[in-house]
């Protein structure tokens, strides 16, 4: 149960990455999705490739409230929309 609620929490990261440049006006939604991405790759300690994907895509969460790179955003974007799905299998 707790996976599938991470994976969709995954999948809704990668779709607000994906449109960050629309959503860009909210910086707490930022704020919030990049201090809990980061909580999240705690949760795997680092040991794993998606734990590293849940790190980078946090702090890239924090960093887009300043600036925005429409390239990471596509690869974030896709790599946690990817994550997202294969948790549902």
């Amino acid at each position: 149960m707790l996976i599938k609620v991470l994976g969709a929490l995954d999948i809704v990261g990668g779709f607000i990455l994906l449109l960050g440049s629309e959503i860009s006006s909210i910086p707490s939604l930022f704020v919030f999705l990049g201090i809990l991405f980061i909580l999240k790759s705690a949760i795997g300690r680092w040991k794993e490739f998606g734990s590293w994907v849940d790190l980078l895509t946090g702090i890239f969460f924090l960093i887009s409230i300043f600036l925005n790179v429409e390239i990471i955003n596509l690869i974030l974007g896709i790599l946690l929309i990817q994550k997202g799905l294969v948790s549902f299998m």
